[in-house]
This record gives structure tokens, C-alpha cells and sequence, in this order.
């Protein structure tokens, strides 16, 4: 662990404890559910904002410390096999179709290759909805951990460029929070 993701951890760490044990309220299984479909939503238009809301309203530290959590962990192992699976299996499909219609010439990134930056997009994803719920519903309190997260390099596999997007992202929300 490089000496800036130990920091950040230690931060996330204080601060989620500081929250849950100032009489917030804790997140049930529900809750959870809720938070992880706003993160992991395609379209999001099955009310996963309007439950976040909700959560917000009646547990709103505790909610702060998920949504902090999953900026600097990112999405679950599972949830990344999912993923992938589902990235290896559209690839697949889209192979036969090539195949089947005199297609497969035409160059295309290797099936392993065409996963991981599915899952790359995903993670990124993932984290950006984080942030910027966080600066939502943190406003001011959100300020210095999402300038914290911005020394982060986001990467799912230390052989892959950092995801500079996920860090324009999180200084966009800040400078909406401080301005």
C-alpha cells in the first residue's frame, strides 16, 4: 500500500467512525441494496437517486460513510467477476456475429483486453457516482475527503494507465461544493 492510499485509508477510516458514532443511524441490508443499485445502475431511472435520498434523510452520516467507502474501495471482487463475465460473454457474441457474417477480419482488441477496460469503465463509474454523491448530500463535511481521494490513482490493475477521469470528476464536485 503506497503511502498515499495508507493516508486516505486512515482518513476514510476517522472519519467513518466519527460519523457512525455520532448517533446517526445505521445502514440496514436495505440500505445497502439501495446504495449499491445507485452505484451500479446502467440507466438509473428506477428511483436509485430518490432512495439515496431517502437514506440521506434519515441516516445521513452513516450514508456519507458508505458512499466514502466505496470511492476509495471501489466495487466489490463479485461485483467485478459480474462484469467481467458479462463483458466476456457480449464479446463472444459479437465474435460469432463477425464470424457469421465475413466480419472477423476487421482488427478488434483481444477478448481479455476488451473485458478489463469494460471493467475499467465500470470502476470508474462507480467511483464518480460516489464522489459525487458524497459532495451532494456531504456538501462542506465531503470537501476534504473528495480533495483527499484526488491523490488516488484509481486503478483496478497496477499494469493499466490511472483513470484521470475519476480525478477531474471528483475536482468538478468540489469546486461545486466550495463555490
Amino acid at each position: 500500500m503506497t503511502a498515499a492510499r495508507f493516508r486516505m485509508a486512515r482518513r476514510i477510516g476517522l472519519l467513518s467512525l466519527l460519523l457512525l458514532s455520532s448517533g446517526c443511524g445505521q445502514l440496514d441490508k436495505n440500505d445497502q441494496q439501495a446504495i449499491d443499485a445507485w452505484l451500479t445502475c446502467i440507466e438509473c431511472r428506477d428511483g436509485e437517486w430518490a432512495a439515496l435520498e431517502g437514506i440521506a434523510a434519515a441516516k445521513h452520516d452513516a450514508l456519507l460513510a458508505a458512499l466514502f467507502k466505496a470511492l476509495h474501495t471501489g466495487p466489490s471482487a463479485i461485483a467485478f467477476d459480474n462484469i467481467s463475465a458479462q463483458a466476456r460473454a457480449a464479446y463472444r457474441e459479437v465474435a460469432t456475429y463477425r464470424s457469421d457474417h465475413g466480419l472477423a477480419a476487421i482488427a478488434s482488441p483481444t477478448e481479455a483486453d476488451f473485458a478489463a477496460h469494460y471493467a475499467e469503465n465500470f470502476n470508474a463509474l462507480y467511483r464518480k457516482r460516489a464522489a459525487y454523491a458524497s459532495a451532494v448530500f456531504g456538501r462542506k463535511a465531503a470537501a476534504d475527503t473528495l480533495a483527499a481521494a484526488v491523490q488516488d490513482s484509481f486503478r483496478i490493475d497496477s499494469n493499466r494507465p490511472a483513470r484521470a477521469d475519476i480525478n477531474r470528476a471528483i475536482k468538478v464536485y468540489i469546486d461545486s461544493i466550495v463555490h
